[in-house]
C-alpha cells in the first residue's frame, strides 16, 4: 500500500507562498539619538543669558535704589534748609517790625527838637522862657524880657520864622514885673508847622492835583511884616 504525505507538501506550499517580513538593518549615523554635548551647550547658553539679564536688572535696581537714597538725603537737607529759612524770615519780620517802630518814633522825635531849635533861634539876649506848653490851638510860651525893646526884638524874630505860624497874632499879655525892675513878662501862642503853612499846602496839593503855584505878589518863605503895636493874648 502506497502512502502519500500531503502535509509536507502543504507545508511546503504554505512556506513557499508566505511572505516573510524582515526588518532592515540599522546603519549607524543615519538616524541616531541627539548628542548630549549639544543639549549641554544649549542649557549653558540659556543659563548665561539668564544670569546676564538677572545681573543687568540687579545692577539697574541697585542704581535706582542709590538714586532714591541720594534724593531722599537731598530732600531732607532741603527741608532742614527750608525750616531755617522760615525761622530767619520770622526773625526778619520781627526785626523789621521793631525797625518800623523805631523809625516811627524817630520821625516823631524831630518835631519837639525842631521846635526847641526854633524857639532858641528867635530868643534874643535879655529874654528867657518861663513856660513852654501845648494848647488845643497849638503852642504857648511864656517868658520874661529886660525892657520893652527886647520884647519887640523877640516878637520880630518870631514873626520872621515861617514855622511859627500865627506868632504875629499871638503876642500879648505884656506886663511889667515890678519886683524885678525893668523886666516884662509876656505870652505868645502859635502853631508849629515845619516849613510853614505854604509848604504844607504845597505838599497837600502835590499829593492831590499837583504843586500849587505861589499866589501873585507873595514870595514863598517870606514872612508877613510885623505889626506895630502890642496885642493882647488870645488874639
Amino acid at each position: 500500500m502506497i502512502k502519500i504525505n500531503l502535509l509536507s507538501e502543504e507545508r511546503g506550499k504554505k512556506v513557499k507562498g508566505a511572505v516573510a517580513v524582515v526588518a532592515p538593518p540599522i546603519v549607524a549615523g543615519e538616524a541616531g539619538p541627539v548628542p548630549v554635548a549639544g543639549l549641554v551647550g544649549i542649557i549653558l547658553v540659556f543659563a548665561l543669558v539668564s544670569l546676564g539679564l538677572f545681573g543687568w536688572y540687579y545692577f539697574q535696581n541697585s542704581q535706582l535704589e542709590r538714586r532714591i537714597k541720594n534724593q531722599q538725603a537731598e530732600l531732607q537737607k532741603y527741608q532742614e534748609a527750608k525750616k531755617r529759612v522760615d525761622e530767619l524770615n520770622k526773625k526778619k519780620e520781627e526785626f523789621q517790625a521793631k525797625l518800623d517802630k523805631i523809625q516811627e518814633l524817630k520821625n516823631k522825635q524831630p518835631y519837639p527838637v525842631f521846635l526847641m531849635n526854633k524857639l532858641m533861634e528867635v530868643l534874643p539876649e535879655g529874654v528867657w522862657y518861663t513856660s513852654i506848653g501845648s494848647t488845643k490851638d497849638g503852642m504857648k510860651v511864656e517868658g520874661k524880657a529886660r525892657g520893652l525893646k527886647t520884647v519887640s526884638t523877640f516878637y520880630d524874630n518870631a514873626v520872621a520864622i515861617p514855622d511859627l505860624v500865627g506868632a504875629d497874632k499871638g503876642m500879648g499879655n505884656i506886663k511889667q514885673d515890678t519886683s524885678l525892675g525893668d523886666v516884662y513878662s509876656f505870652t505868645m501862642t502859635f502853631k508849629f508847622i515845619p516849613g510853614g503853612e505854604k509848604k504844607q499846602e504845597e505838599e497837600t496839593d502835590s499829593k492831590g492835583k499837583g504843586t500849587k503855584a505861589p499866589a501873585k505878589g507873595k514870595q514863598a518863605g517870606k514872612a508877613p511884616a510885623p505889626s506895630s503895636g502890642k496885642k493882647n493874648a488870645g488874639i
